[in-house]
C-alpha cells in the first residue's frame, strides 16, 4: 500500500511551469500600436481654434493686463489734474511705449524659461502659439484703449483725433519695434526690446514737447503717419508670422 502514500506534484510548481512569460518585442509592439491609435484619434478630432486660444489665455499671467490698466488709470489721473497741452503730449507719448513694454515679459516668456524646444515639439506650431498670444493681448489692449480714449473724449480732456495721434500713433510704432525684436532671427533679448521701446518713447516725448515743431506738422501729415503706422504694424505681424521659423534656434524640421 506504499503507492497510496505517494503525493501528487505541488500545485505551485505546476502553475509556475505553465505561467505565461512576457516577450519584450510583443510589449514594444503593443506600445507602438497604442501610440498610433492615440495619434490617429487626435488627428480625427483636432482641437478647435477657439479652444486653443482659450487654453493659451489660461497660460498668460493676468497681472500684465492689470499693470496696463493701472498705467492708463495713472495717466488719466494726470490728465484730470490739469496738465497743459505740452505736458499732456509728453505724458501720453511716454505712456504709449510703456504700455507696450508691459506686454513684453509675457511674449518673451518661452525664451526666458528656455521652453522653445518644448513648444516646437507640440501639436500646434510656434507660429500658432505666438498668433494666439498676440491676438489675446491685442484684444484686451483694444478694450482698455477704447475705454481710455472714450473717457478722455467724454470728459473733454482731448478729442478722439488727439488721442489717436498722441497715444495710438506712438503705441503702433512701439508695437512694430516689439514685433521686429520678437521675430528677429538674431534672438534679441527681453531687456533689449524694452530698451528700444523706452528709447523711442523718450525721443517721441522730446519731439512732441517742442511747440514750434509740433505746430509745423499739419493734419494731412499726422493722418499719413497714423495710417502708415497701422499699415506697417500689420506688415510686421504678417512678415513675422511668415518667417516664424527664424526665431531663436527654431529649425525648419520642427513641426
Amino acid at each position: 500500500m506504499g503507492w497510496m502514500r505517494r503525493k501528487p506534484p505541488a500545485k505551485a510548481a505546476f502553475e509556475r511551469e505553465w505561467e505565461p512569460r512576457p516577450r519584450e518585442e510583443k510589449i514594444l509592439e503593443t506600445i507602438q500600436v497604442s501610440r498610433e491609435a492615440l495619434e490617429a484619434g487626435q488627428w480625427e478630432k483636432p482641437m478647435d481654434i477657439r479652444e486653443f486660444v482659450y487654453q493659451q489665455s489660461l497660460y498668460i499671467r493676468k497681472r500684465w493686463w492689470l499693470f496696463q490698466a493701472l498705467l492708463l488709470a495713472a495717466l488719466w489721473w494726470l490728465l484730470k489734474n490739469g496738465v497743459n497741452d505740452a505736458q499732456l503730449r509728453q505724458c501720453m507719448g511716454v505712456a504709449a511705449p510703456l504700455f507696450v513694454v508691459l506686454a513684453i515679459p509675457e511674449l518673451w516668456r518661452n525664451r526666458t524659461a528656455n521652453a522653445m524646444d518644448i513648444e516646437c515639439a507640440t501639436y500646434f506650431t510656434l507660429r500658432q502659439v505666438y498668433a494666439a498670444r498676440l491676438s489675446l493681448f491685442s484684444g484686451v489692449d483694444l478694450v482698455l484703449l477704447t475705454v481710455f480714449l472714450t473717457l478722455g473724449a467724454w470728459e473733454s480732456r482731448f478729442t478722439v483725433w488727439e488721442g489717436l495721434v498722441q497715444f495710438v500713433l506712438p503705441f503702433n510704432v512701439a508695437s512694430c519695434i516689439c514685433l521686429k525684436c520678437l521675430y528677429s532671427a538674431s534672438g534679441t533679448t527681453e531687456a533689449f526690446s524694452m530698451a528700444m521701446c523706452l528709447t523711442f518713447g523718450g525721443i517721441w516725448a522730446v519731439l512732441v514737447s517742442n511747440e514750434r515743431l509740433y505746430d509745423r506738422i499739419t493734419l494731412p501729415v499726422w493722418a499719413a503717419m497714423l495710417t502708415g503706422s497701422f499699415l506697417f504694424l500689420g506688415y510686421s505681424y504678417v512678415r513675422g508670422q511668415k518667417n516664424w521659423k527664424n526665431i531663436m534656434e527654431v529649425k525648419p524640421l520642427w513641426n
